[in-house]
This record gives structure tokens, C-alpha cells and sequence, in this order.
């Protein structure tokens, strides 16, 4: 492995509705995920395929439809920690009217 092996990122445990998992942070090849956030047009596609990913990631046996059921009363608690484990911060979305 080359000296960037040591930039790669480390998975971190989470706790999301009381259940502890292991998230994975994202990568280089998420950045058009990531930047569809601050798209207004895009925000909601990429908020639900970066849900979809991470979700899939962190449980990797879940089916298509217990993804697609994930209850967002747990949305917060998931988006707060996709963005603490990838040191991101959220859009503010309160300014853009």
C-alpha cells in the first residue's frame, strides 16, 4: 500500500434508535452525492441515495424494502451521524428560500 493508505478512513460505531452500528465514512468516489446536498433541485435524490448507501453499508443484510421502510422519525439521528463520522457539515437549509 502506498502513504495515502494511512488518509483512508476508519469505520466508527453509531447508535441510531438505540441500536449501535459501524459506519463507514465516505469516499472520494461520494463527492457527487455530497455536493448534491447543496443542490435544492437534487437534495432530495442525493439525501436518499446517501441514506440508501450508508444504510446498506451499515447493515449490509437488509433488504430493498427495510431500507425503503426506514422510519424517518430516525432521519435526524442518521444524517447527524453520517455528518459527525465524516466531519461534515449540514447545508444550512433555513437561509435558502
Amino acid at each position: 500500500m502506498s502513504k495515502l493508505s494511512k488518509f483512508m478512513g476508519k469505520p466508527q460505531k453509531v447508535t441510531i434508535g438505540g441500536e449501535e452500528f459501524e459506519m463507514k465514512p465516505l469516499t472520494v468516489k461520494d463527492l457527487p452525492l455530497i455536493t448534491s446536498l447543496s443542490d435544492e433541485k437534487k437534495r432530495a435524490e442525493a439525501t436518499k441515495e446517501l441514506i440508501h448507501k450508508v444504510l446498506k453499508q451499515m447493515c449490509p443484510d437488509a433488504t430493498e424494502e427495510e431500507i425503503n421502510n426506514f422510519g424517518l422519525q430516525h432521519l435526524d439521528e442518521l444524517m447527524n451521524a453520517i455528518m459527525t463520522v465524516n466531519n461534515l457539515k449540514m447545508p444550512d437549509m433555513a437561509n435558502k428560500k
